[in-house]
């Protein structure tokens, strides 16, 4: 199984996201960041689950009409 480490800067990505929804609809941002989370939770029982995009660079996971962008084991993020 392979491990997934969320970086320091998706953390904080999706605490922007989250405070951002949360200054309109609070119970959706709370939903939104659990649906993220159990997304991410996923990756490392089905890391190739996402369809891949961006000439192959990432693979995305839909979560309500958004997609998370999800790195490969090999590749580094990059802003």
């Amino acid at each position: 199984m392979r491990k997934v480490i969320m970086l320091p800067v998706a953390e904080q990505d999706l605490t922007v996201i989250v405070e951002y929804l949360a200054q309109f609809y609070e119970s959706t941002a709370l939903r939104q960041y659990d649906r993220i989370v159990k997304k991410i939770k996923e990756l490392p029982l089905f890391p190739e689950k996402y369809e891949i995009y961006s000439a192959g660079q990432y693979r995305s996971a839909a979560s309500d009409n958004s997609k998370v962008p999800v790195l490969s084991p090999t590749q580094k993020a990059r802003r």
